[in-house]
């Protein structure tokens, strides 16, 4: 929601995708640590939240250590977005998507350090925009408040070509 001081001020919706590749080398992870501190500084010294889109390979790395700190002090967000960033899940029947997501929204709740509130993984994010019917369905099954799998113009469903803003998809919530 938009406060009054914010009012007239633009509107930036920051979507991060964190990745990592299948088997990262110490060097890999080392610069997506130093990426993710730098990422996480500029967000506390500007008091912006951002949504972070994680696989489940990213949360049950090391990663997922800075991600649980990160959370306690500043205010990101998750989305989750499958197990690896090459998850086709348009090829996948309902039931197999719905518990790799499932299994996605488990790595990115455990993000978390003791004593810390709840985690919630809030949005998705599908890896490289691939879905179709059966993840509305899933979306709507888990729960999901948005979907982000869908570009102004070149990704949309009709009727939607020019929307930039978030749209609810017909028939689904």
């Amino acid at each position: 929601p938009i406060s009054a001081q914010d009012e007239g001020r633009p509107v930036v919706c920051l979507i991060v995708d964190v990745d990592t590749p299948p088997s990262p080398s110490a060097d890999q992870i080392r610069s997506a640590e130093i990426n993710l501190s730098n990422f996480y500084g500029h967000l506390s010294e500007r008091n912006l939240t951002a949504t972070l889109a994680l696989t489940k390979d990213v949360t049950t790395s090391r990663i997922r250590l800075l991600l649980a700190q990160y959370t306690m002090l500043t205010r990101l967000e998750f989305a989750v977005s499958g197990n690896r960033s090459s998850d086709e899940l348009s090829a996948l029947a309902l039931p197999e998507q719905e518990d790799l997501i499932k299994k996605s929204i488990n790595a990115a709740e455990a993000a978390r350090v003791c004593g810390m509130s709840q985690v919630k993984a809030i949005g998705f994010v599908p890896p490289n925009f691939d879905q179709n019917e059966d993840t509305y369905k899933a979306m709507d099954k888990l729960g999901f408040g948005f979907n982000t799998g869908f570009q102004k113009g070149l990704i949309y469903e009709e009727g939607h070509k020019d929307d930039a803003w978030p749209y609810k998809v017909e028939g689904y919530n």
